[in-house]
């Protein structure tokens, strides 16, 4: 049993008055409490979503935009799982979790949340609430960020073949597919298993690569489909190879191969997938609404990170920190946020955690670097502005650093070149405006190096406070998930088994 003191306990009786009045902040005009539903679609860029200019169609995901508000350039600190999951949950830098290797370099491959830390899903435990993840890349628990959250139902429901026939028949559909699975386990929480209140995560692995959209999933027909120079499953074969699935092909090898056509069949496979996040959204809402839970429930859509389709030679992520890869979709609505809203300012992931917190009525963590945004939510202009999105990121070639100020963003790559962008004039980053404007360059790229100095010294005492025997074990285990997952090595694992759909005709 843990012997830790909760967190009232720890924070002594004012503490606790403050708790028990933003318990009642977070509940409705009846007193009823806040739900909390949380949605984190892997690798899901924003401008995918129709809602954000993109091709998939998703009237769900973009139907929460039209009753709550959607940020139109919201960043994640990074352009993979195991860091964006660090500051997701925590509103820290990832920086601030990094370790070292044996030599003592920072190669950000391993981020680590220490267990002292009260986190969200804790302190709401702690309220009463049911609190469940279903999360279905573990790359994405690795970082122990997810610390107050219950997993242990995950497989009961699918294996309950009465139970999950009665939650088709409440939802109106029937899916085989195994991706629904998780979603099928939270419609099963909302419907039947717990009372409210509840904070529920469902972590969707798609649209992450392989992109094999689900087989009752019309794919359309491709124009000028004689220039596929292979049959149609060849293109929903091309992910990170393992030794799990000697099927897949590696995107990045075989990518810049690839003719427009058929660069165009992969972005519209990934798209597909992209919409099928959108139907289990759609499933979810249905239940809130069955469950005559939705007025009174805070949804929020979001992402890790994006996909790169060749923008800036890569395919796929964790590459380089290109809007591609760290701008992502997210969509607020529920008690709290003022409706049919659009914000332009830049946010960063940073600040949801802190956000979360002033919505639900939980007080702010001390010491952490994100800051609530909250009042944007309610229509606002409040005394405070959201941080600015940066990205302190380890990639493969070496360290990244981005800042979005405003209408610029600055990246500062491993080989040392500084780069500038006017992202309303070039969203896709094309041109760089460095040269011609040394005074932001410089301006932007010491408020960075400022920012490095106080994470390292963070940083370095987290990891401190980590005995060295669990440090290497971190590092090991850490290895051999990302190996697992495709991110390490050509012969690692693909990022988990699914089964390969039969592709529909494209001419």
């Amino acid at each position: 049993m843990d012997s830790r003191a909760t967190p009232l306990e720890s924070r002594g009786a004012g503490a606790a008055c403050i708790a028990l009045i933003g318990a009642l902040l977070a509940c409705g005009d009846d007193a009823r409490p806040t739900n909390l539903l949380w949605i984190v679609s892997d690798t899901l860029r924003a401008d995918s979503l129709h809602c954000y200019g993109g091709r998939a169609h998703a009237p769900n995901i973009c139907g929460l935009a039209d009753s709550g508000v959607l940020f139109e350039s919201a960043y994640s600190t990074a352009s993979w799982t195991l860091p964006s999951a660090a500051t997701l949950f925590t509103g820290n830098s990832p920086r601030v979790y990094a370790h070292a290797d044996a030599s003592g370099n920072v190669t950000g491959d391993v981020y680590h949340v220490n267990d002292d830390e009260v986190l969200l899903a804790e302190e709401l435990g702690e309220r009463g609430y049911a609190v469940h993840a279903f999360v279905e890349n573990p790359m994405a628990l690795r970082a122990n960020a997810m610390q107050g959250f219950d997993f242990s139902h995950w497989p009961e429901v699918t294996e309950q073949a009465e139970t999950r026939a009665a939650i088709e028949e409440q939802i109106g559909t029937h899916f085989n597919d195994i991706r629904y699975q998780n979603t099928i386990n939270l419609l099963h929480l909302i419907l039947h298993r717990e009372p409210e209140p509840f904070f529920a995560l469902l972590w969707t692995l798609d649209p992450h690569a392989v992109y094999r959209p689900p087989e009752h999933i019309r794919v359309p027909r491709v124009p000028k489909a004689s220039e596929l120079r292979h049959p149609p499953i060849y293109y929903a074969r091309l992910g990170t190879p393992g030794n799990q699935d000697e099927d897949v092909l590696d995107l990045n090898e075989v990518g810049p191969e690839l003719n427009d056509t058929e660069r165009q069949v992969v972005r519209m496979l990934y798209d597909l997938e992209v919409q099928s996040i959108d139907e289990r959204v759609g499933m979810v809402l249905r239940a809130l609404q069955l469950r005559d839970a939705l007025e009174h429930t805070l949804i929020v859509f979001t992402a890790d990170h994006g996909e790169a389709f060749d923008e800036h030679g890569a395919f796929m992520h964790r590459h380089h920190l290109y809007d591609e890869l760290v701008r992502v979709p997210l969509v607020i609505q529920g008690p709290g946020v003022a409706p049919g809203r659009r914000v332009v300012e830049p946010v960063s992931h940073l600040d949801l955690e802190p956000t979360l917190r002033e919505l639900m009525g939980v007080e702010p963590r001390e010491g952490v670097d994100g800051r609530s945004f909250a009042f944007l939510l309610r229509g606002e202009r409040g005394d405070a502005t959201p941080s600015r999105p940066e990205m302190h990121d380890h990639l493969p070639d070496g360290p990244w650093e981005a800042i979005v100020d405003a209408a610029h963003k600055l990246i500062l790559r491993p080989d040392g070149r500084r780069e500038l962008y006017d992202l309303r004039r070039d969203p896709g980053e094309q041109t760089d405006l460095a040269a011609g404007h040394p005074d932001i360059v410089d301006r932007l790229s010491a408020h960075l190096a400022t920012r490095r100095a106080a994470l390292e010294t963070r940083r370095s005492a987290n990891a401190a406070r980590i005995p060295a025997e669990r440090r290497r074990a971190l590092r090991e285990e850490t290895a051999e998930q990302l190996r697992a997952l495709g991110y390490a090595a050509p012969e690692s694992l693909p990022d988990g088994p699914r089964d390969i759909p039969s592709v529909g005709p494209m001419d």
